[in-house]
């Protein structure tokens, strides 16, 4: 593979990870805006549904951001990359997916922490943020 080719893989994933960060930040904004209070079960259980969705992302996107760093070892090793120059096609978008995903905390803490009407309603919806923050899959 030449050089070129390894900077475009380098990048690939990048690109990925943002577009799991856009599809996650749409999902939040969209129950937050649908659902402002969990009143109901049918509230909740869209809430577990988004959870779910969040916590398959997540877990997705791990390899996804391992990707970079092995492919860039690969084209180190097959000298078709420069280690000290273009580590930077690793780097530099690795901070912006860092950046939008330190961006996107604060809505997904404000999603998880959603008012509930009922202390019922309340001891499931600890429990389901309690798995996404804890667990790799949902137990639902």
């Amino acid at each position: 593979m030449s050089r070129p080719v390894f900077i475009a893989l380098l990048l690939v994933p990048q690109g990925l990870a943002l577009l799991i960060l856009a599809v996650s930040a749409l999902t939040l904004k969209g129950f937050k805006s649908r659902h402002p209070k969990i009143s109901t079960h049918a509230h909740l259980d869209a809430f577990k549904s988004m959870v779910k969705l969040h916590m398959y992302l997540a877990l997705a996107s791990m390899p996804i951001l391992w990707a970079p760093a092995l492919l860039f070892g690969l084209g180190v090793f097959m000298d078709q990359l420069a280690f000290l120059w273009d580590i930077f096609y690793v780097i530099l978008p690795a901070g912006v997916v860092i950046g939008f995903a330190k961006l996107l905390k604060g809505l997904e803490l404000s999603v998880r922490e959603i008012p509930v009407s009922d202390d019922g309603l309340r001891q499931e919806r600890d429990r389901v943020a309690a798995v996404w923050h804890g667990q790799a899959l949902p137990d639902w």
